[in-house]
C-alpha cells in the first residue's frame, strides 16, 4: 500500500512569522483597542497581516506616538533583524489642536511621528465618528455631545452614564468597515495621515489601504 504524501505542518506561530506585522497605538484605552482587536482578526483572514494593538498610558497624541516608538524599539530588540511593517497612532482632535503660543499637541505629535515613520490617523472630532460610519452616513458638523447622542441612538456603545459609554456593542457591524471607508472619503473628506480634516472626518481609511498593500498578493512582482 502506497504511503500517503506527507503534508508539511505549519504551526500558527510559523504562519504568523510569515505575515506582515502592523502596530496600532491608541489614545483610548477601551473603545479603540476593542475595535482594532476585533477588526484585526478579520484583517488577518483577508490580508494575511497581524495587528498588534497597544493603548497609550496617557491620553494625548504625543504620548501615543511615543508609545509607538517604544514598542517598535522593544520589538526589534527582542526580534533581531525584524521590525513592524507599519506603525499607526490613532488619535482624536478633541482639545489637542488648541495652541497657546506654542505647538499644539497634534502638531507636535506629527513632527515626532515623521521622524520615526509613524502615521498618525486623526478622527475629527473623535473616534466615535468612525464607528458611526459603520452604521449610517453623516456629513454635518458634529459636537462631541451630538456624536454621543447619535451613537446612543444607533446602540453603538454600551456602558453607564451619558458620554461615558466606552464598550462596543456585541452586535456592532465590524464587517461594514469598507462602507465606513467610503463614507469617510465622501464629500471631499479624504484625510491623509499626519493631518487634520474638517469636522466630521477620519484618516482611518488610510490604515485599511496600507493593510491591503501589505497583503502577500500585493507584494508579488507583476
Amino acid at each position: 500500500m502506497a504511503k500517503k504524501a506527507h503534508k508539511p505542518h505549519f504551526s500558527s506561530q510559523t504562519l504568523q512569522h510569515e505575515y506582515a506585522k502592523v502596530l496600532i497605538c491608541t489614545e483610548g484605552s477601551k473603545t479603540e483597542p476593542q475595535y482594532f482587536e476585533k477588526i484585526g482578526k478579520m484583517m488577518q483572514d483577508i490580508y494575511k497581516v497581524i495587528l498588534t494593538v497597544k493603548p497609550s498610558k496617557h491620553p494625548n497624541p504625543v504620548s501615543v506616538v511615543k508609545t509607538g516608538i517604544n514598542q517598535m524599539e522593544e520589538y526589534s530588540k527582542k526580534n533581531p533583524g525584524l521590525s513592524y511593517a507599519k506603525c499607526f497612532a490613532v488619535v482624536d482632535v478633541d482639545h489637542h489642536n488648541i495652541s497657546k503660543g506654542k505647538l499644539s499637541q497634534l502638531s507636535e505629535a506629527f513632527l515626532l511621528a515623521e521622524q520615526y515613520d509613524i502615521e498618525v490617523l486623526v478622527s475629527h472630532t473623535k473616534f466615535e465618528v468612525w464607528l458611526l460610519w459603520h452604521v449610517t452616513d453623516h456629513d454635518a458638523y458634529l459636537e462631541s455631545t451630538e456624536l454621543d447622542e447619535l451613537c446612543d441612538g444607533h446602540n453603538i456603545l454600551k456602558g453607564k452614564g451619558k458620554g461615558k459609554k466606552k464598550n462596543i456593542a456585541p452586535d456592532f457591524p465590524f464587517q461594514n468597515w469598507e462602507e465606513a471607508c467610503k463614507r469617510a472619503n465622501k464629500h471631499g473628506r479624504r484625510v491623509e495621515a499626519n493631518s487634520i480634516g474638517e469636522n466630521p472626518s477620519s484618516a482611518l481609511p488610510r490604515l485599511f489601504e496600507a493593510l491591503e498593500a501589505l497583503a502577500p498578493q500585493k507584494q508579488q512582482p507583476q
